[in-house]
């Protein structure tokens, strides 16, 4: 599996800022916890503090629950539109370093993403990084995919 992440940023170099990591969710209770897990990891790999925003987007099942009790601030947005969905959660969001994740991904090499991005931001002035890989396998797709094959 590979890592998969965006990041969008205004950075003032020289200081700790605040990372927000945004995730727009949909019923998403049986992968949420992995995406909370990694990010917190990699969260304790970097001296910035870490918040986790999760934007729960017409969910019927407990991944708002979820979220809450792993820490994320648990936002709602009703629209049908992705990209608003996901604003939402900048909107909402504390941090100077905004960086997104969908809830059925994982960030892996987690010393890596933070500090690297980190690293690379603060040296370079790089001002977007993008990465991305697969996400975890929905189950309940699976079928679907099998049958098109």
């Amino acid at each position: 599996m590979q890592p998969i992440a965006a990041l969008r940023l205004i950075y003032s170099f020289g200081e700790d800022k605040m990372i927000s990591v945004i995730t727009p969710a949909h019923n998403e209770e049986l992968f949420i916890k992995k995406c909370l897990c990694s990010v917190k990891a990699a969260a304790k790999e970097v001296s910035e503090e870490v918040e986790h925003v999760v934007v729960l987007n017409r969910c019927t099942d407990r991944t708002g629950e979820i979220a809450g009790e792993w820490g994320a601030r648990v936002i709602t947005d009703d629209s049908r539109n992705l990209s608003r969905i996901r604003n939402k959660g900048v909107e909402v969001s504390k941090g100077d370093i905004l960086m997104t994740i969908d809830a059925d991904s994982i960030l892996l090499g987690t010393q890596w993403l933070f500090t690297g991005f980190l690293r690379e931001i603060k040296n370079k002035r790089i001002g977007f990084i993008m990465m991305q890989g697969k996400p975890l396998p929905n189950q309940s797709t699976q079928p679907i995919a099998k049958k098109m094959l």
